[in-house]
């Protein structure tokens, strides 16, 4: 992304927070003006319309995303990197307003097809990595198929954003994504490898 002014970077930043925090159908450009104690008229000075505002601003979180995305050069092995990739995700999660994907997936299709993108092109790339290196390590099992995997792995993490698969107000997100992380590892995993999960769950 080119360098943005002040103004536009402070927009855009102040959008994030709304959107994530209520979804972005629930906030109005009024709203985020009021936020920022602008008028709205500068606002439009700077985007073209809300549309413009969610493209921008989920293209910011987006390209954000990729630079914390990638522990593989602080991580001791495959199943610590897996780990600190889980906890980095888990801190995105918990800050997330679980309506945003639906509402970009019904009101703003352009932008969710740029969060299409970065899921399964750099998501998808990153666990595969992150897979493979398993298989090298000795702590991965050399039969799986890193390409059927790694997609799973990809559309499980974003179960708990599907209104249809539970009511977050019953189930915990978190204990669904992490009990569905420990099935993941735990089914890859070789003796060697099922000793490392042990460790780095405590």
């Amino acid at each position: 992304m080119k360098e943005l002014s002040e103004i536009k970077l402070r927009i855009m930043n102040k959008a994030s927070e709304l959107f994530m925090q209520y979804g972005v159908r629930n906030i109005s450009m009024d709203d985020i003006a009021s936020s920022l104690g602008i008028s709205k008229k500068t606002i439009y000075q700077n985007f073209k319309d809300k549309d413009a505002l969610v493209m921008h601003t989920m293209e910011g979180i987006l390209e954000y995303n990729k630079t914390l995305c990638i522990p593989e050069t602080t991580a001791k092995n495959a199943i610590h990197e897996a780990f600190i990739g889980f906890e980095y995700m888990m801190e995105v999660f918990r800050k997330i307003n679980f309506s945003v994907l639906n509402e970009l997936k019904k009101y703003h299709p352009k932008t969710y097809r740029k969060f299409q993108a970065y899921r399964d092109e750099f998501l998808l790339g990153v666990i595969k990595e992150g897979i493979q290196r398993g298989i090298d390590e000795g702590l991965f099992r050399e039969d799986i198929n890193t390409d059927i995997l790694a997609r799973i792995r990809v559309e499980t993490l974003f179960i708990s954003f599907r209104p249809e698969f539970y009511n977050p107000m019953q189930m915990d997100p978190y204990e669904v994504n992490q009990q569905l992380f420990h099935l993941f590892m735990y089914g890859m995993a070789t003796a060697k490898g099922y000793r490392l999960i042990e460790k780095y769950k405590q």
